[in-house]
This record gives C-alpha cells, structure tokens and sequence, in this order.
C-alpha cells in the first residue's frame, strides 16, 4: 500500500515535480485500481492527478494490459470481425454509429460495438442499437454466438470488463473523464480485429497509433464525430491504417483522407438533438436505400473493407 502511494504521490506533484511512472509501477497502480484495493479517496486523487500530468505512452500500455488481463476474449469468429468503441455518444452531430454498424455489416464483417448504455446530455449508440431492436447482449458468450446473426451486437462494458466500467463511471462522481475513456476504445477483442479507433483529442494520436502498431491486428486512427468511431459528415478528414503484421513502426503505417462529396452533405437530414428512435429509423431508411448514404460513412467502410482485404487495396 505504501508503495501505491507512493506512485500517487510521484505523479501528483505538480506542474513542475510531477514524473512518469515506470511501466511496472504503472501497472502495479491501474490494477489496484482496477480491483478497488485503494481507498476511494486515493483512487481519485490517482486519476486527477494522472488527468493533469498527461498520460505518458508506458502508463497507457499499462492500464491497457491490466485491461486486456480482465478481458474475456471473443475469439474465435468467423468472419472479419470489425471492432467499433461507443464511448462518448453523439451531441453535436446525430448519431451515425449504428449506420456506420449497419453498413460494416452488409460489407461483410461481423460488427461488434461496445461501450457505455447511456451519457447523460448526449445520444449513446447502445440507445440507439436498443431502439433499432439490435442484440444488445447480457454476456461474453452471447455476444459470441449473435456475432454470426444478421445484425451488429452491442456489448456493454459493464458486461465485458466490469472494472474498467467502474473506473469509466467515476467520471459522474469527479466530474472530469479520465484514463480509462482513452483505454476503453483501445480494447482488442480478438488478436486479429479490425480496430475503429476514435480520438477526439489530437494529443493522443501519436500514442494511440505507437500502442496499435505494437499490436498483430490492423487497425484504422481518425478524428471521430464527437469521439465516436464515425467520420464527421462535412469535413475531410486524415485516417491513419495500421497493417496486419509483425513488427512495429512506421512500415505498417499508412495515411490518407477521406473528402465528403458535397459539403455540407445533403444526407445528413437529422438534427444533433435526434432521439435514438428517430435515428434508428433514419438509419434503417439509409440501408434500404431510401435515404441517401452520407459519402463519409461509405468512405469509412471502403477504408475498414480495404484494410482487411474485403476489397482491393485503396
């Protein structure tokens, strides 16, 4: 215990004082508290303090593996598995994650979704995927089994990896997110996955891609639609691919962007404020094809189907 403070009071020091931690003793700090064996007092002062010195690339890596080490895998699936983090839900713009979903689907990957059900003053995708009559699933294994049905599957993570939910929901108690809003959308369900990996804050680019590229599995960075993992509708915007393969560092990096063919795009005829039902309907009418596909979520698919050799390298 002493020596858990210890590290709290290195990263707490101060503008001028404070220090990175070593990864282990990252490590030894998230699992504790992971396993709320700190106190909550010292578990809050760890996160502000950790939120105000800026996060260093091995304390990252660290809360990740802690994660992944309380994380039932979802291996094996069949088809390309696509990976979508949910975390931030929609405010300034509607919804299109479950479109996005919905559209990875009919390209040929299995869709999994995961993250919180609900954010207060906001349009979380598990709202949407629950009114849209999507498989929002109470358990690893049957989030396994309806990955092979007709339709994305949304885990929470209260069901996948219920410390780090704990530790995402202190965020409502403190005020302010901290590290695990960042690590959760890194979480790899299955060596091979497809990454959509949302940033919101270009800080963390490089990290997010150092952590990715040390990874097996491809994995596509961009700039998200208020964090979600969905291209903005009226914007360019630069993706950065992460190739399959061994080995790290830039040799599997590749970029390039993706333009709306219309600005602003006349598909986009949904308010910010639309409720879950109306997107869901929206969406619904978008896969039929009676509405018109917004170009920046077909553009994301081409870029996701790509990636994984759906379609020709682009």
């Amino acid at each position: 215990m002493n020596a858990l403070l210890g590290y709290i009071h290195e990263i707490g020091r101060g503008p001028r004082g404070a220090r990175d931690l070593p990864e282990a003793a990252a490590g030894m700090l998230w699992q504790a508290i992971l396993d709320a064996r700190l106190s909550p007092a010292a578990i809050g002062a760890a996160l502000m303090a950790m939120r105000l010195k800026g996060e260093s690339l091995d304390e990252l890596r660290a809360l990740r593996e802690a994660a992944h080490a309380r994380l039932p895998s979802l291996a094996p699936i069949d088809a390309p598995l696509v990976c979508m983090p949910c975390y931030n839900g929609a405010r300034r713009q509607p919804n299109l994650s479950w479109l996005t979903a919905l559209a990875l689907r009919q390209a040929g990957f299995a869709v999994l979704m995961h993250g919180v059900r609900h954010d207060p003053g906001r349009v979380a995708s598990c709202e949407v995927a629950e009114a849209a009559g999507g498989p929002v699933v109470g358990s690893v294994a049957a989030a396994r089994d309806a990955l092979s049905g007709p339709m994305p599957v949304f885990l929470p993570i209260d069901v996948w990896c219920p410390p780090l939910a704990a530790m995402l929901a202190l965020r409502f108690e403190m005020g302010v997110r901290n590290t695990a809003h960042t690590v959760a959308k890194l979480l790899r369900p299955t060596a091979d996955a497809l990454m959509l990996c949302p940033i919101t804050h270009s800080e963390y680019l490089d990290p997010v891609v150092a952590l990715l590229g040390e990874d097996p599995g491809p994995a596509l960075v961009f700039r998200g639609v208020d964090g979600e993992p969905t291209l903005y509708p009226h914007v360019a915007r630069r993706l950065y691919r992460i190739e399959a393969g061994a080995g790290t560092g830039p040799q599997r990096l590749r970029d390039s962007e993706a333009s709306p063919e219309v600005v602003p795009d006349p598909a986009i005829r949904l308010p910010a404020a639309a409720s879950p039902e109306e997107v869901a309907q929206w969406s619904a009418s978008v896969m039929r094809g009676s509405e018109p596909m917004p170009s920046m979520t077909a553009a994301l698919v081409r870029h996701a189907a790509s990636a994984v050799g759906l379609i020709a390298q682009g």
